[in-house]
């Protein structure tokens, strides 16, 4: 068995609170790698389509979503990474 604490160092799209129900936190290690946020729902349709235009930590309002499940995507040239949550 292995210990997983290395791999939340390495982590670099974190969401928080999860599950949520209005503000959601994004944090991203490297922002710079990235240029865009994506949400698309279970099914994959687009919600949401966001340039990235601050620092490393990002607050979307989502109350407005249907509650369930969720991904988040961060998205540049050479990088992309994705994370799921729950929308309660």
């Amino acid at each position: 068995m292995g210990n997983s604490f290395p791999d939340l160092l390495k982590a670099e799209l974190l969401v928080y609170p999860n599950p949520v129900s209005s503000m959601l936190n994004v944090e991203l290690a490297s922002p710079n790698k990235f240029e865009t946020l994506f949400i698309r729902n279970i099914q994959g349709k687009l919600i949401l389509n966001q340039k990235i235009t601050t620092g490393g930590k990002i607050q979307l309002e989502i109350s407005h979503l249907v509650s369930g499940i969720y991904f988040i995507e961060a998205k540049g040239k050479s990088k992309k990474k994705i994370a799921k949550f729950i929308k309660m």
